[in-house]
């Protein structure tokens, strides 16, 4: 739809405190609505052509490029979202490598760095359901030989 006009039409605070900049929007089609910005400049300028949705309260929803709303559904997949699920994979493994490194410390032992990280892998394996390796199993164990918990 084409904005033939755009004005300021004051403000909204949300209820965790946020400023908005409200907008009211008039189209080429007849239709109008109220734009919603977090600056005080219009998002859009007259003469141009946006892709949006008009709810019952006359909210305007801008289609951002690249295809869809651009507020993405709850439970969405992301295009990294794999990629981000295996660097938290690989951070939880590593937190609880030296977490038991730490415990083992208290309890007046420790485990060599190399192994704190051999340990990490493991669990990252595990916790990504891939076979581990049981020399590796071996390894840990023969340095970490009970523990405290």
């Amino acid at each position: 739809m084409k904005i033939v006009s755009i004005s300021p039409n004051g403000t909204w605070v949300s209820n965790d405190g946020n400023t908005f900049y409200k907008f009211q929007v008039q189209f080429d089609n007849g239709q109008s609505g109220t734009l919603f910005s977090k600056s005080q400049d219009a998002p859009h300028q007259v003469g141009e052509d946006i892709n949006c949705t008009i709810n019952e309260r006359g909210t305007i929803k801008v289609e951002r490029s690249g295809g869809g709303n651009w507020n993405r559904p709850t439970g969405a997949p992301r295009a990294n979202d794999a990629e981000r699920t295996a660097s938290i994979v690989r951070q939880v493994a590593l937190k609880a490598a030296i977490e038991l490194s730490a415990a083992h410390a208290a309890a007046g032992k420790s485990i060599p760095t190399d192994n704190i990280l051999d340990l990490a892998e493991r669990f990252n394996a595990w916790l990504e359901k891939k076979e581990v390796k049981q020399e590796a199993h071996m390894a840990n164990r023969q340095a970490v030989e009970e523990s405290p918990f």
